[in-house]
């Protein structure tokens, strides 16, 4: 992929501007992991804590900058180092960690955050019997997760039973990539055998798979915008790094194989299928590319530019679309991890500043979710819901929120304390979580209450000043009837008064012409 293809894209003079504020005094862990290293969704950001025993992990409250220091409260409780963690896309407080033990545990993080250090999780997701390396939450099901271990299986789980719903085998080696289609029908997986491997967790033999990059360092991928199309990034046989993309409906060859650049660091992908933009950062690299995907292309994706840090990243990730600053033309909001730093960086279009950019931002995905995972383990597929990007609408719905939340701990609660994970073995939730939590829960209550009552006297007000205009127009259509009525009859009498002269000036021109003939008659005589 040469640098400098010319390519029609209103992002082709994108650039990246790193926050000025930042996150110092990282302490990261020294685990060997496969993920992105570092988690946020625009109210916490999360990255893995270097400890001396078991698995640890920061996450702070993502715009309340500071140092971290050592004291700085963590999620313990594994006793294994954590190499993946996620996020839920429907609630801003649900998390995800995978540790080395087997385990996957499930926090649902105050919204204050994490004052203290914390042990005891909400839920627990046990019956990988190696280490794990990937946990993914779907895209559009709520309460859906997908595993990858080092047994060489790759696990769907219904969280909201902590139970595992399949398990499937049929990969022959680890896993290096992990990732949902769009709308979650698919996964897609890369081994490390060099193969990509694409399949439906809920249907027998409906599994592909493809030979993909001869190199033996560890291959990524990601789905382009569909449900059919992949994008994948390794290395050749002379350590070369390169791309191919895959149209799964004929995975025997590639749709395009070609040398990617002259970098070599672990390459990490992002499709934003908003903008049909595509991101690689390597790891150990400053520079983050962006390129521009077109099926017409004969590149199919072109680059158009890049970012580049002070520092080398360690990891990066994104932020969801809905977190960006439309009046500023910010694009995207990605989150990099350096060696002691966590900054964020601004992907802005230069357009002026101030003005909504509706073709820049069509609708986005939402915070809502489009099915549960009962309708999607049926074979329910549905898009990710969207939302509109306008000031006046883009927006999270925090209450929605609050609601799935309460129904996740009620779920738990449900469980009595002893839930049973897929394994069999028992699974201690936290009793003092779960009262902290409905605590929060009815605090943020009483908020939103008050925010409804703010927002119905501002509703009366409104209402008060609508009656008043239209009770004033009302008044001003009464003036203007009655001046055109005036009108009329002046009109009239003006009428009136022209038909009076003309009758008038009648009788005396007649007169006037009697008179001239009795004088002519006189003169003549």
């Amino acid at each position: 992929m040469m640098k400098g293809t010319s390519v029609e894209s209103k992002y082709k003079y994108m650039l990246g501007e790193a926050s000025k504020d930042r996150f110092e005094g990282i302490n990261l862990s020294d685990a060997a992991s496969e993920s992105n290293f570092i988690r946020s969704n625009g109210v916490f950001t999360a990255i893995p804590w270097k400890s001396g025993g078991g698995g640890v992990i920061a996450v702070m409250k993502a715009y309340e900058y500071k140092r971290l220091e050592a004291d700085l409260p963590l999620i313990k409780g594994h006793a294994g180092p954590i190499v993946d963690f996620d996020f839920s896309p429907f609630n801003d407080n649900l998390f995800a960690t995978a540790s080395e033990d087997g385990s996957i545990k499930l926090w649902v993080i105050p919204e204050d955050g994490i004052t203290q250090d914390t042990s005891d999780c909400d839920a627990e997701l046990r019956g990988h019997s190696r280490k794990l390396i990937f946990s993914k939450f779907h895209p559009s099901s709520d309460y859906t997760l997908a595993s990858s271990s080092a047994d060489c299986t790759i696990r769907i789980w219904d969280i909201s039973q902590q139970r595992c719903a399949l398990t499937y085998d049929d990969i022959k080696q680890t896993t290096t990539g992990l990732e949902w289609s769009q709308n979650g029908s698919l996964l897609g997986a890369m081994t490390k055998n060099r193969t990509l491997n694409v399949f439906d967790p809920r249907k027998e033999g409906s599994a592909l798979s493809a030979n993909t990059h001869e190199g033996a360092r560890p291959q990524k991928l990601c789905w382009l915008g569909d449900n059919q199309t992949i994008f994948t990034a390794g290395f050749s046989k002379v350590a070369e790094r390169e791309y191919s993309v895959w149209d799964i409906r004929d995975m025997s060859q590639p749709l395009i194989k070609k040398r990617l650049d002259e970098y070599a660091g672990i390459p990490f992908t992002f499709f934003d299928d908003d903008a049909k933009v595509l991101y690689i950062a390597g790891k150990g690299e400053s520079q983050i590319s962006f390129f521009q995907y077109s099926p017409e292309s004969p590149n199919i994706v072109d680059y158009l530019h890049a970012y580049k840090g002070k520092e080398p990243q360690k990891g990066f990730s994104f932020m969801p679309k809905r977190c960006v600053d439309v009046m500023t033309c910010e694009v995207a909001r990605g989150v990099r991890l350096t060696a002691k730093t966590v900054e964020y960086v601004y992907f802005k279009v230069p357009r002026k500043a101030g003005n909504f950019q509706a073709d820049l931002f069509p609708p986005c995905r939402s915070g809502e979710p489009a099915t549960k995972f009962e309708e999607y383990w049926t074979g329910i597929d549905k898009e990710p819901l969207r939302q509109e990007m306008r000031p006046e609408t883009h927006h999270q719905e925090h209450a929605a929120q609050i609601q799935r939340r309460s129904t996740f701990m009620a779920k738990l609660g449900d469980k009595s304390g002893n839930s049973v994970s897929a394994s069999g073995s028992s699974l201690g939730g936290s009793s003092n979580n779960q009262q902290n939590v409905i605590e929060e829960l009815k605090q943020e209550i009483e908020t939103l209450t008050v925010r409804c009552e703010k927002l119905s006297d501002q509703l009366k007000l409104s209402n008060n000043q609508l009656t008043e205009v239209t009770e004033q127009a009302s008044s001003s259509r009464q003036e203007v009837t009655e001046l055109e009525y005036r009108i009329q009859s002046l009109q009239e009498e003006n009428t009136q008064l022209k038909d009076q002269l003309t009758q008038y000036q009648a009788p005396q021109t007649s007169s006037e012409q009697q008179q001239e003939k009795s004088d002519l008659y006189s003169f003549d005589s």
